[in-house]
């Protein structure tokens, strides 16, 4: 499972714990950017969508409280390499996967200009998600910082919920 209808697979170029954490935090801030777009009130995935939010938002905070992320941090390295929090870098991750596309102001899942498709929206959250939880999971096997085993055992909980709550199976 590493690229589902174009998008790539986000976190396949992470070659370290660091990276990994930092890719991951980007993700998930970008999962809540994607959210935001598409939770319709009057849509059928707007309750677990706002739920997916909740996750998202707490899977990103355990990422950017793990030791080993902390530390890139502090040397003035956030993220994927960009500056800024990660609400701020979020929407350029967004774009460079094809979530969305600024030009045509379309973005995932939307059937017409304007009009969101929650379907296809639940589906790029389940398989983002599903990718996470699976490399989070493992590389809390690997880390050796207490902190950094628990950010990743935390993050991927919070990923197995949101693929859950679109409808994919957890990892």
């Amino acid at each position: 499972m590493t690229e589902l209808g174009g998008f790539p697979d986000p976190i396949a170029g992470a070659r370290d714990l660091t990276e990994l954490l930092a890719t991951a935090c980007d993700a998930f801030a970008a999962a809540l950017t994607v959210i935001r777009q598409h939770d319709q009130p009057d849509d059928d995935y707007f309750v677990p969508l706002v739920m997916a939010a909740a996750a998202a938002a707490s899977a990103r905070d355990y990422l950017l409280f793990a030791p080993s992320l902390a530390a890139r941090q502090s040397k003035g390295v956030a993220g994927s390499g960009h500056s800024g929090p990660p609400d701020a870098r979020s929407t350029r991750w967004v774009h460079a996967s094809g979530a969305a596309d600024s030009g045509s102001g379309r973005s995932l899942g939307d059937s017409e200009p304007g009009r969101p498709d929650s379907t296809l929206t639940a589906r790029w959250l389940a398989w983002l998600c599903q990718l996470l939880g699976s490399r989070l999971t493992a590389a809390a096997v690997t880390a050796r910082i207490a902190g950094d085993r628990r950010a990743c055992r935390g993050a991927a909980r919070c990923a197995r919920e949101i693929a859950a709550l679109m409808g994919g199976d957890s990892p």
